[in-house]
């Protein structure tokens, strides 16, 4: 039997609640729509894509373009499943909705002791403040669950961190470094207490950093991606 597992672990990728994670997560989707996909009918994930993964895996790092550009095809052939979905697409087209990545994770066995291969599609939803989860089985090629969840900040999404960046040199505490070159380290904001009207908000936490050697942090801010608005990051508030 073929085990993605494998993958994972050669790749570097952590386990996390009990299945290993990110092999598909933050692809960038104007480099996925890019690539050609060709999906076996029924099927996400077909017996030729896993023992192609595993060979992949096995020749890293020197194959990691092409075990990438896989993982790219198996990530919109699963958002294509999902977009497909009566209940997906009618929950997806209630305000605010935007897909942040997708992981790989592994359900327990069937009758036949083979894993369920899982492709979970992470959207936000930023007018109710809610993490909608998708769930495709890869090899099914349907959707098996629509999960939502509050207070959940996820890893944010290029397209997040770029949003988050321009507010930032628009905003007085960035506004003096806009033209310049620099470097983005971000994060999904701390959350704070629960009776905080900002609970349920997307907040990054951003960090700017001049590209010019030696490299120094110009400014950090907390980026609220629900209503706009940037603040000043307090370590002691927000560590």
């Amino acid at each position: 039997m073929v085990d993605l597992q494998s993958i994972n672990s050669r790749v570097g990728c952590p386990r996390i609640s009990g299945g290993y994670r990110r092999l598909l997560f933050g692809v960038p989707a104007e480099r996925a729509g890019a690539l050609e996909v060709n999906a076996v009918a029924g099927s996400v994930l077909s017996n030729e894509d896993e023992r192609r993964g595993i060979a992949l895996a096995r020749r890293q790092p020197g194959a990691a373009r092409e075990l990438t550009e896989l993982f790219e095809r198996v990530r919109v052939r699963a958002l294509r499943v999902a977009e497909a979905d009566d209940v997906v697409r009618e929950r997806l087209s209630q305000g605010r909705v935007r897909l942040l990545g997708a992981d790989y994770d592994e359900d327990k066995p069937d009758e036949r002791g083979r894993p369920r291969r899982l492709g979970r599609l992470y959207f936000y939803d930023y007018d109710r403040g809610t993490a909608v989860v998708v769930s495709v089985d890869l090899r099914g090629g349907h959707v098996v669950g629509l999960a939502e969840r509050r207070g959940v900040h996820l890893r944010p999404s290029d397209e997040e961190i770029g949003q988050a960046r321009e507010l930032v040199l628009r905003s007085e505490l960035g506004r003096e470094f806009a033209g310049r070159q620099v470097s983005v380290v971000a994060f999904a904001g701390r959350t704070v207490d629960e009776d905080d009207p900002t609970w349920s908000h997307r907040r990054l936490e951003l960090h700017l950093w001049s590209t010019e050697p030696p490299p120094r942090r110009l400014v950090s801010a907390v980026v609220d991606l629900t209503d706009g608005r940037v603040q000043r990051y307090d370590e002691d508030r927000e560590g």
